[in-house]
Protein backbone atom coordinates (compact mmCIF):
# COMPACT_ATOMS: atom_id res chain seq x y z
CA UNK A 1 0.00 0.00 0.00
CA UNK A 2 2.66 2.48 1.14
CA UNK A 3 4.45 1.38 -2.25
CA UNK A 4 1.25 2.29 -4.54
CA UNK A 5 1.21 5.62 -2.35
CA UNK A 6 4.81 6.69 -3.22
CA UNK A 7 4.03 5.91 -6.61
CA UNK A 8 0.88 8.19 -6.98
CA UNK A 9 3.32 10.85 -5.32
CA UNK A 10 5.74 10.38 -7.75
CA UNK A 11 3.18 10.77 -10.36
CA UNK A 12 1.33 13.67 -9.49
CA UNK A 13 5.13 15.10 -9.15
CA UNK A 14 5.58 14.33 -12.46
CA UNK A 15 2.74 15.82 -14.13
CA UNK A 16 1.55 18.78 -11.63
CA UNK A 17 5.65 19.89 -11.53
CA UNK A 18 5.48 19.98 -7.90
CA UNK A 19 9.14 20.12 -6.60
CA UNK A 20 10.58 21.04 -9.90
CA UNK A 21 13.53 22.98 -9.80
CA UNK A 22 13.70 26.66 -11.40
CA UNK A 23 15.72 25.19 -13.85
CA UNK A 24 13.44 22.39 -15.02
CA UNK A 25 10.61 24.85 -15.05
CA UNK A 26 12.60 27.04 -17.28
CA UNK A 27 13.28 24.19 -19.46
CA UNK A 28 9.70 23.04 -19.41
CA UNK A 29 7.94 26.48 -20.48
CA UNK A 30 10.89 27.50 -22.87
CA UNK A 31 10.33 23.79 -24.77
CA UNK A 32 6.47 24.30 -24.77
CA UNK A 33 6.96 28.00 -26.07
CA UNK A 34 9.17 26.65 -28.95
CA UNK A 35 6.45 24.48 -29.44
CA UNK A 36 4.22 27.01 -29.91
CA UNK A 37 6.53 29.61 -31.83
CA UNK A 38 7.22 26.57 -34.86
CA UNK A 39 3.48 26.38 -35.11
CA UNK A 40 3.23 30.14 -35.37
CA UNK A 41 0.71 30.43 -32.37
CA UNK A 42 2.71 33.46 -31.06
CA UNK A 43 -0.14 34.63 -28.27
CA UNK A 44 0.86 30.79 -26.36
CA UNK A 45 4.03 31.12 -27.36
CA UNK A 46 4.26 34.64 -25.91
CA UNK A 47 3.06 33.53 -22.29
CA UNK A 48 5.70 30.78 -22.43
CA UNK A 49 8.41 32.82 -23.36
CA UNK A 50 7.83 34.94 -20.40
CA UNK A 51 7.38 32.44 -18.05
CA UNK A 52 10.73 31.68 -18.93
CA UNK A 53 11.82 35.41 -17.91
CA UNK A 54 10.24 34.67 -14.33
CA UNK A 55 12.69 31.97 -13.70
CA UNK A 56 15.47 33.31 -15.93
CA UNK A 57 15.76 37.15 -16.02
CA UNK A 58 18.53 37.08 -18.82
CA UNK A 59 17.39 34.52 -21.00
CA UNK A 60 18.70 35.84 -24.26
CA UNK A 61 16.31 32.83 -26.49
CA UNK A 62 13.22 34.14 -24.56
CA UNK A 63 13.79 37.78 -25.47
CA UNK A 64 14.83 36.97 -28.81
CA UNK A 65 11.61 35.08 -29.33
CA UNK A 66 9.82 37.60 -27.68
CA UNK A 67 11.11 40.40 -29.92
CA UNK A 68 10.75 38.17 -33.52
CA UNK A 69 6.94 37.30 -31.99
CA UNK A 70 5.84 41.00 -31.20
CA UNK A 71 7.87 42.02 -34.47
CA UNK A 72 5.93 39.57 -36.74
CA UNK A 73 2.74 40.98 -35.10
CA UNK A 74 3.19 44.67 -35.70
CA UNK A 75 3.84 45.72 -31.99
CA UNK A 76 6.94 47.46 -32.51
CA UNK A 77 6.82 49.39 -29.42
CA UNK A 78 7.56 46.00 -27.20
CA UNK A 79 9.21 44.71 -30.05
CA UNK A 80 12.24 47.17 -29.96
CA UNK A 81 13.33 46.82 -26.06
CA UNK A 82 12.94 42.96 -26.37
CA UNK A 83 15.11 42.81 -29.29
CA UNK A 84 17.87 45.49 -27.88
CA UNK A 85 17.98 43.28 -24.72
CA UNK A 86 18.31 40.25 -26.87
CA UNK A 87 20.94 41.78 -28.52
CA UNK A 88 22.98 42.57 -25.91
CA UNK A 89 22.83 38.94 -24.33
CA UNK A 90 24.03 37.47 -27.29
CA UNK A 91 25.46 39.71 -30.06
CA UNK A 92 25.87 37.51 -32.61
CA UNK A 93 22.39 36.22 -33.03
CA UNK A 94 21.68 37.17 -36.71
CA UNK A 95 18.00 37.00 -36.38
CA UNK A 96 17.89 38.97 -33.62
CA UNK A 97 19.82 41.62 -35.80
CA UNK A 98 17.71 41.02 -38.88
CA UNK A 99 14.95 41.72 -37.02
CA UNK A 100 15.90 44.60 -35.15
CA UNK A 101 17.20 46.11 -38.45
CA UNK A 102 13.51 45.90 -40.01
CA UNK A 103 12.04 47.37 -37.01
CA UNK A 104 14.26 50.04 -37.14
CA UNK A 105 13.39 51.24 -40.59
CA UNK A 106 9.55 50.39 -40.09
CA UNK A 107 10.31 53.44 -37.47
CA UNK A 108 12.42 55.39 -40.31
CA UNK A 109 15.99 54.85 -38.39
CA UNK A 110 17.86 54.24 -41.34
CA UNK A 111 21.14 54.37 -40.38
CA UNK A 112 20.91 51.93 -37.22
CA UNK A 113 18.35 49.33 -40.09
CA UNK A 114 21.58 49.59 -42.04
CA UNK A 115 24.02 49.28 -38.94
CA UNK A 116 22.22 46.10 -38.50
CA UNK A 117 22.31 45.00 -42.08
CA UNK A 118 26.21 44.92 -42.79
CA UNK A 119 26.75 43.22 -39.54
CA UNK A 120 24.70 40.25 -40.81
CA UNK A 121 26.34 40.19 -44.37
CA UNK A 122 29.60 40.52 -42.31
CA UNK A 123 28.72 37.87 -40.57
CA UNK A 124 27.18 35.94 -43.33
CA UNK A 125 27.61 36.90 -46.39
CA UNK A 126 24.82 34.44 -47.99
CA UNK A 127 21.92 35.60 -46.14
CA UNK A 128 18.98 36.17 -47.82
CA UNK A 129 17.38 39.23 -45.78
CA UNK A 130 20.34 41.79 -45.11
CA UNK A 131 20.69 42.53 -48.89
CA UNK A 132 17.07 43.33 -48.85
CA UNK A 133 17.36 45.12 -45.20
CA UNK A 134 20.52 46.99 -46.99
CA UNK A 135 18.49 47.92 -50.51
CA UNK A 136 15.83 49.74 -48.42
CA UNK A 137 18.36 51.57 -46.10
CA UNK A 138 19.48 53.71 -49.14
CA UNK A 139 17.19 56.53 -49.07
CA UNK A 140 20.35 58.79 -50.70
CA UNK A 141 21.96 59.02 -54.00
CA UNK A 142 25.52 58.78 -52.35
CA UNK A 143 24.07 55.31 -50.06
CA UNK A 144 22.23 53.99 -53.28
CA UNK A 145 25.68 54.12 -55.23
CA UNK A 146 27.60 52.56 -52.39
CA UNK A 147 24.84 49.95 -52.15
CA UNK A 148 25.34 48.94 -55.64
CA UNK A 149 28.55 48.02 -55.09
CA UNK A 150 28.27 46.45 -51.93
CA UNK A 151 25.45 44.09 -54.01
CA UNK A 152 27.59 44.05 -56.90
CA UNK A 153 30.39 42.23 -55.30
CA UNK A 154 27.46 39.64 -53.32
CA UNK A 155 26.24 38.90 -57.13
CA UNK A 156 29.61 37.56 -57.64
CA UNK A 157 29.17 34.97 -55.24
CA UNK A 158 28.14 30.94 -56.35
CA UNK A 159 25.88 30.16 -56.40
CA UNK A 160 23.98 32.71 -57.18
CA UNK A 161 21.01 34.79 -54.90
CA UNK A 162 17.62 36.17 -55.70
CA UNK A 163 17.55 38.36 -52.71
CA UNK A 164 20.50 40.08 -54.34
CA UNK A 165 19.37 40.31 -57.76
CA UNK A 166 16.09 41.89 -55.83
CA UNK A 167 18.00 44.40 -54.23
CA UNK A 168 20.16 45.61 -57.25
CA UNK A 169 16.34 46.00 -59.11
CA UNK A 170 15.07 48.29 -56.34
CA UNK A 171 18.28 49.88 -56.13
CA UNK A 172 17.75 50.60 -60.09
CA UNK A 173 14.22 51.57 -59.41
CA UNK A 174 15.65 54.76 -57.33
CA UNK A 175 17.52 55.85 -60.68
CA UNK A 176 14.42 54.84 -62.66
CA UNK A 177 16.21 52.54 -65.07
CA UNK A 178 13.43 51.16 -65.13
CA UNK A 179 14.68 48.75 -67.87
CA UNK A 180 17.97 47.61 -65.76
CA UNK A 181 15.20 46.57 -62.77
CA UNK A 182 13.44 44.49 -64.59
CA UNK A 183 16.68 42.39 -65.99
CA UNK A 184 17.23 42.19 -62.10
CA UNK A 185 13.99 41.04 -61.13
CA UNK A 186 13.75 38.63 -64.19
CA UNK A 187 17.49 37.57 -62.83
CA UNK A 188 15.96 36.83 -59.46
CA UNK A 189 13.04 34.38 -60.72
CA UNK A 190 15.06 32.83 -62.96
CA UNK A 191 17.18 31.99 -59.63
CA UNK A 192 14.27 31.14 -57.87
CA UNK A 193 10.87 31.41 -59.38
CA UNK A 194 9.27 30.78 -56.07
CA UNK A 195 10.98 34.24 -54.19
CA UNK A 196 7.76 36.34 -53.10
CA UNK A 197 10.39 39.34 -52.72
CA UNK A 198 11.15 39.06 -56.64
CA UNK A 199 7.40 39.03 -57.45
CA UNK A 200 6.24 41.71 -55.02
CA UNK A 201 9.10 44.10 -56.51
CA UNK A 202 8.49 43.15 -59.93
CA UNK A 203 4.40 44.28 -59.09
CA UNK A 204 5.69 47.58 -57.57
CA UNK A 205 7.76 48.13 -61.03
CA UNK A 206 4.52 47.51 -63.07
CA UNK A 207 2.57 50.12 -60.65
CA UNK A 208 4.74 52.56 -61.28
CA UNK A 209 4.66 51.98 -64.84
CA UNK A 210 0.87 51.87 -65.12
CA UNK A 211 0.85 48.07 -66.13
CA UNK A 212 -1.36 47.03 -63.74
CA UNK A 213 -2.44 43.53 -65.33
CA UNK A 214 1.38 42.61 -64.51
CA UNK A 215 1.09 45.01 -61.27
CA UNK A 216 -1.77 42.46 -60.24
CA UNK A 217 -0.07 39.39 -61.80
CA UNK A 218 2.89 39.90 -59.53
CA UNK A 219 1.14 40.82 -56.94
CA UNK A 220 -1.18 37.94 -56.58
CA UNK A 221 1.55 35.29 -56.83
CA UNK A 222 3.61 37.54 -54.02
CA UNK A 223 1.01 37.05 -52.08
CA UNK A 224 0.27 33.39 -52.26
CA UNK A 225 3.81 32.78 -51.60
CA UNK A 226 4.26 35.00 -48.38
CA UNK A 227 4.41 34.07 -44.54
CA UNK A 228 0.63 34.30 -43.20
CA UNK A 229 1.92 38.02 -41.44
CA UNK A 230 3.41 39.37 -44.30
CA UNK A 231 3.38 43.03 -45.53
CA UNK A 232 3.28 41.47 -48.99
CA UNK A 233 -0.25 40.50 -48.51
CA UNK A 234 -1.22 43.99 -47.05
CA UNK A 235 0.50 45.00 -50.39
CA UNK A 236 -1.80 43.34 -52.57
CA UNK A 237 -4.97 43.99 -50.64
CA UNK A 238 -3.99 47.83 -51.05
CA UNK A 239 -3.25 47.51 -54.90
CA UNK A 240 -6.61 46.46 -55.29
CA UNK A 241 -8.34 49.41 -52.59
CA UNK A 242 -6.27 51.72 -54.59
CA UNK A 243 -7.63 50.37 -58.16
CA UNK A 244 -10.62 50.48 -58.12
CA UNK A 245 -11.78 47.21 -56.47
CA UNK A 246 -11.87 48.54 -52.70
CA UNK A 247 -14.35 45.55 -51.77
CA UNK A 248 -11.98 43.07 -52.49
CA UNK A 249 -9.18 44.78 -50.85
CA UNK A 250 -11.23 44.96 -47.60
CA UNK A 251 -12.39 41.21 -48.06
CA UNK A 252 -8.40 40.10 -48.31
CA UNK A 253 -7.56 42.26 -45.30
CA UNK A 254 -10.60 40.71 -43.74
CA UNK A 255 -9.26 37.06 -44.18
CA UNK A 256 -6.01 38.07 -43.09
CA UNK A 257 -7.35 39.30 -39.65
CA UNK A 258 -9.73 35.87 -39.56
CA UNK A 259 -6.28 33.55 -40.09
CA UNK A 260 -3.65 36.07 -37.86
CA UNK A 261 -5.99 37.68 -35.30
CA UNK A 262 -2.80 38.58 -33.83
CA UNK A 263 -1.42 40.41 -36.79
CA UNK A 264 -2.12 44.21 -35.96
CA UNK A 265 -1.31 46.28 -39.32
CA UNK A 266 -3.85 44.39 -41.00
CA UNK A 267 -6.72 45.71 -38.53
CA UNK A 268 -4.96 48.95 -38.81
CA UNK A 269 -5.25 48.97 -42.60
CA UNK A 270 -9.14 48.23 -41.89
CA UNK A 271 -9.60 51.25 -39.67
CA UNK A 272 -7.82 53.17 -42.08
CA UNK A 273 -10.66 52.21 -44.93
CA UNK A 274 -12.88 53.16 -41.91
CA UNK A 275 -11.84 56.11 -41.31
CA UNK A 276 -11.28 57.32 -45.42
CA UNK A 277 -15.06 56.24 -46.25
CA UNK A 278 -16.36 57.86 -42.65
CA UNK A 279 -17.73 54.84 -40.98
CA UNK A 280 -16.26 56.13 -37.57
CA UNK A 281 -18.13 53.42 -35.78
CA UNK A 282 -16.31 50.57 -37.63
CA UNK A 283 -13.09 52.31 -36.84
CA UNK A 284 -13.93 52.73 -33.27
CA UNK A 285 -14.43 49.08 -32.85
CA UNK A 286 -11.51 47.87 -35.15
CA UNK A 287 -9.40 50.26 -32.62
CA UNK A 288 -10.92 48.92 -29.39
CA UNK A 289 -9.86 45.29 -30.63
CA UNK A 290 -6.64 46.65 -31.27
CA UNK A 291 -6.33 48.64 -27.92
CA UNK A 292 -7.40 45.25 -25.92
CA UNK A 293 -4.40 43.05 -27.38
CA UNK A 294 -2.01 45.95 -26.88
CA UNK A 295 -3.13 48.89 -24.97
CA UNK A 296 -0.07 50.91 -26.35
CA UNK A 297 -0.21 49.66 -29.66
CA UNK A 298 1.43 52.37 -32.01
CA UNK A 299 -1.21 51.68 -34.56
CA UNK A 300 -3.45 51.83 -32.20
CA UNK A 301 -2.81 55.61 -30.69
CA UNK A 302 -2.01 56.45 -34.79
CA UNK A 303 -5.66 55.46 -35.59
CA UNK A 304 -7.21 57.26 -32.63
CA UNK A 305 -5.94 60.39 -33.26
CA UNK A 306 -6.54 59.51 -37.30
CA UNK A 307 -9.68 59.02 -36.65
CA UNK A 308 -10.58 62.11 -34.18
CA UNK A 309 -8.96 64.18 -37.70
CA UNK A 310 -11.26 62.43 -39.49
CA UNK A 311 -14.31 63.24 -37.31
CA UNK A 312 -13.45 67.27 -37.71
CA UNK A 313 -12.64 66.78 -33.60
CA UNK A 314 -9.10 68.49 -33.70
CA UNK A 315 -8.24 69.48 -30.50
CA UNK A 316 -9.32 66.01 -29.70
CA UNK A 317 -6.71 64.85 -32.36
CA UNK A 318 -4.13 66.67 -31.08
CA UNK A 319 -4.56 65.15 -27.52
CA UNK A 320 -4.43 61.63 -29.10
CA UNK A 321 -1.36 62.31 -30.33
CA UNK A 322 0.33 63.79 -27.82
CA UNK A 323 -0.02 60.79 -25.91
CA UNK A 324 1.18 59.00 -28.57
CA UNK A 325 4.34 61.31 -29.18
CA UNK A 326 4.42 61.00 -24.67
CA UNK A 327 4.18 56.98 -25.46
CA UNK A 328 6.75 57.27 -28.36
CA UNK A 329 9.30 59.97 -27.32
CA UNK A 330 11.91 58.54 -30.19
CA UNK A 331 9.23 58.11 -33.35
CA UNK A 332 9.45 60.81 -35.42
CA UNK A 333 6.67 60.26 -37.55
CA UNK A 334 4.34 60.10 -34.36
CA UNK A 335 5.50 63.99 -34.24
CA UNK A 336 4.91 64.63 -37.82
CA UNK A 337 1.40 63.66 -37.43
CA UNK A 338 1.44 66.13 -34.40
CA UNK A 339 2.30 68.48 -36.62
CA UNK A 340 -0.46 67.90 -38.57
CA UNK A 341 -3.05 67.85 -36.66
CA UNK A 342 -2.01 71.25 -34.81
CA UNK A 343 -1.64 72.67 -38.10
CA UNK A 344 -5.38 72.19 -38.46
CA UNK A 345 -6.60 72.99 -35.60
CA UNK A 346 -4.56 76.52 -35.72
CA UNK A 347 -1.58 75.97 -33.42
CA UNK A 348 1.06 77.10 -35.50
CA UNK A 349 3.95 77.91 -33.01
CA UNK A 350 2.84 73.96 -31.30
CA UNK A 351 3.46 72.19 -34.94
CA UNK A 352 6.69 74.23 -35.84
CA UNK A 353 8.43 72.42 -32.60
CA UNK A 354 6.69 69.48 -33.66
CA UNK A 355 8.46 69.45 -36.59
CA UNK A 356 12.01 70.36 -35.23
CA UNK A 357 11.77 67.18 -32.90
CA UNK A 358 10.75 65.25 -35.84
CA UNK A 359 13.84 66.15 -37.56
CA UNK A 360 15.90 66.07 -34.86
CA UNK A 361 14.78 62.65 -34.52
CA UNK A 362 14.71 61.80 -38.01
CA UNK A 363 16.99 64.39 -40.34
CA UNK A 364 16.45 61.99 -43.39
CA UNK A 365 12.32 62.67 -43.19
CA UNK A 366 11.65 64.18 -46.24
CA UNK A 367 7.78 64.97 -44.93
CA UNK A 368 8.71 67.12 -42.07
CA UNK A 369 11.88 68.61 -43.70
CA UNK A 370 9.12 69.80 -46.56
CA UNK A 371 6.72 70.69 -43.92
CA UNK A 372 9.10 72.97 -41.82
CA UNK A 373 10.75 74.58 -44.58
CA UNK A 374 6.83 75.61 -46.12
CA UNK A 375 5.95 76.92 -42.71
CA UNK A 376 9.22 78.93 -42.18
CA UNK A 377 8.59 80.07 -45.53
CA UNK A 378 5.62 81.63 -44.53
CA UNK A 379 6.76 83.03 -41.83
CA UNK A 380 9.41 84.78 -43.56
CA UNK A 381 12.28 82.80 -42.06
CA UNK A 382 13.76 82.42 -45.71
CA UNK A 383 17.26 81.23 -44.76
CA UNK A 384 16.84 78.27 -42.67
CA UNK A 385 14.03 77.13 -45.54
CA UNK A 386 16.67 77.19 -48.51
CA UNK A 387 19.58 75.49 -45.52
CA UNK A 388 17.49 72.44 -45.23
CA UNK A 389 15.86 72.29 -48.76
CA UNK A 390 18.95 72.31 -50.78
CA UNK A 391 20.67 69.40 -48.44
CA UNK A 392 17.55 67.38 -48.58
CA UNK A 393 17.59 67.79 -52.58
CA UNK A 394 20.83 67.14 -52.50
CA UNK A 395 20.40 63.58 -50.77
CA UNK A 396 17.50 62.82 -52.67
CA UNK A 397 17.48 64.60 -56.15
CA UNK A 398 14.39 63.17 -57.64
CA UNK A 399 12.01 64.62 -54.71
CA UNK A 400 9.38 66.68 -56.69
CA UNK A 401 8.03 68.85 -53.98
CA UNK A 402 10.60 69.41 -52.23
CA UNK A 403 12.93 70.82 -55.59
CA UNK A 404 9.67 72.85 -55.99
CA UNK A 405 9.46 74.13 -52.74
CA UNK A 406 13.38 74.91 -52.65
CA UNK A 407 12.44 76.75 -56.34
CA UNK A 408 10.44 78.68 -54.15
CA UNK A 409 12.29 79.97 -51.59
CA UNK A 410 15.04 81.22 -53.99
CA UNK A 411 12.84 83.02 -55.64
CA UNK A 412 11.58 84.67 -51.80
CA UNK A 413 14.90 85.11 -51.99
CA UNK A 414 15.49 87.35 -54.96
CA UNK A 415 18.02 84.26 -56.16
CA UNK A 416 15.86 83.92 -60.36
CA UNK A 417 18.51 82.44 -61.37
CA UNK A 418 18.93 79.65 -58.76
CA UNK A 419 15.56 79.02 -59.23
CA UNK A 420 15.76 78.66 -62.89
CA UNK A 421 18.43 76.22 -62.59
CA UNK A 422 16.35 73.63 -60.08
CA UNK A 423 13.62 74.46 -63.05
CA UNK A 424 15.50 73.12 -65.94
CA UNK A 425 16.77 70.07 -63.59
CA UNK A 426 13.17 69.65 -63.01
CA UNK A 427 12.77 69.21 -66.74
CA UNK A 428 15.44 67.22 -67.12
CA UNK A 429 14.43 64.54 -64.24
CA UNK A 430 10.64 64.39 -65.13
CA UNK A 431 10.08 65.51 -68.88
CA UNK A 432 6.41 64.76 -69.36
CA UNK A 433 5.80 67.14 -66.00
CA UNK A 434 4.92 70.25 -67.86
CA UNK A 435 4.99 72.29 -64.26
CA UNK A 436 8.55 72.73 -64.61
CA UNK A 437 8.74 74.06 -67.94
CA UNK A 438 5.88 76.30 -66.86
CA UNK A 439 7.93 77.77 -63.74
CA UNK A 440 10.81 78.35 -65.78
CA UNK A 441 8.79 80.40 -68.17
CA UNK A 442 7.57 82.72 -65.70
CA UNK A 443 10.65 83.22 -64.09
CA UNK A 444 11.95 84.15 -67.39
CA UNK A 445 9.60 86.22 -67.91
CA UNK A 446 10.63 88.00 -64.19
CA UNK A 447 13.89 88.53 -66.07
CA UNK A 448 12.71 89.83 -69.28
CA UNK A 449 14.06 86.82 -70.89
CA UNK A 450 11.21 87.03 -73.36
CA UNK A 451 12.58 84.58 -76.00
CA UNK A 452 13.60 81.74 -73.28
CA UNK A 453 10.07 81.96 -71.61
CA UNK A 454 9.03 81.54 -75.34
CA UNK A 455 10.65 78.41 -75.27
CA UNK A 456 9.97 77.14 -71.58
CA UNK A 457 6.14 77.75 -72.35
CA UNK A 458 6.11 76.21 -75.61
CA UNK A 459 8.12 72.88 -73.85
CA UNK A 460 5.93 72.92 -71.01
CA UNK A 461 2.58 72.57 -73.85
CA UNK A 462 4.37 69.98 -75.36
CA UNK A 463 5.37 68.02 -72.33
CA UNK A 464 1.66 67.89 -71.82
CA UNK A 465 0.96 66.11 -75.50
Amino acid sequence: MKSSVCLLSLALVAVLGVGCSPAAKKARHLERADKFFAASDYDKAEIEYLNVLRFDVDNARAFSQLGVIYAEQGRFGRAVPALLKAQQLNPSNLVTRLKLGRVYLAGGKFKDARTEAEFVLAQQPQDDEAPLLLADTAITSNLVAETKTQLAGLAQQVPPRAAVQVALGRLEMRFRDYKAAEAAFQAALKIDPKSSAAHSALGDLCWIQNDLPRAEAAYKTAAELAPARSTRRMLYAQFKIQNGDAATGRRMLEEITQKTPDYLPAWSALAQIAINEKRYADCDAIVEKMLMRDPWSYDSLFLSGSLQMGKGEKAKAVAAFEKLVKAYPQAAAAYHQLALACLANNEGDKAVSALNQAVSLNADFPDAVILLAGLRLRRGEISPAVIALRQLTQQRPQLFRAQLLLADAYRAQGNLDDALNVYRALAVMFPKNPQPQLLAGLVCVQQRKKDEARAAFFAGAGATR
